[in-house]
């Protein structure tokens, strides 16, 4: 579990290309997130820092670094075992939802998910995007890679 207080200096110490996207930050945002948690926005945090420069780009790829990967599904996972609901807001509409832009992504995103963040995304597409789910399970016989029929 990652505390509040620890996501930003956990997200440099263990994703891969952090400090490599932050280096391409401006410097008002580079100067914003050293005062993290003072002057924390984690939804923008997570959207524009993790999502859009690391993680998206690299479920997008035909073959993905799986250190990438595994790192930053851990992240995920030891953010989704916190918890404070503003974290697990932050979650839903800056992780999973970011995961619903096409079907492959999703089937990675469950592919290399961990157990916690596994079942919270599945719970979120059960909630907010049932018929996508409905249509997945229908589409891909093994999708969710938990499934027990």
């Amino acid at each position: 579990m990652i505390d509040f207080k620890d996501i930003f200096s956990e997200f440099l110490r263990r994703v891969p290309g952090a400090r490599e996207t932050l280096s391409h930050a401006s410097p008002e945002r580079r100067m914003e997130l050293s005062r993290w948690p003072e002057e924390a926005d984690l939804y923008d945090f997570l959207l524009m820092n993790f999502m859009h420069p690391i993680l998206l780009p690299e479920l997008s790829k035909e073959s993905p670094d799986s250190s990438t990967l595994r790192e930053s599904f851990s992240f995920i996972e030891d953010l989704t075992e916190n918890p404070d609901e503003h974290i697990q807001g932050a979650l839903e509409f800056q992780v999973f939802d970011q995961f619903v832009v096409s079907e492959q992504t999703i089937l990675k995103a469950f592919e290399n998910a961990l157990p916690y963040s596994r079942q919270s995304f599945k719970e979120f597409l059960m909630g907010t995007y049932p018929n996508t789910y409905r249509l997945l399970i229908e589409k891909f016989p093994n999708f969710p890679p938990d499934r027990i029929e």
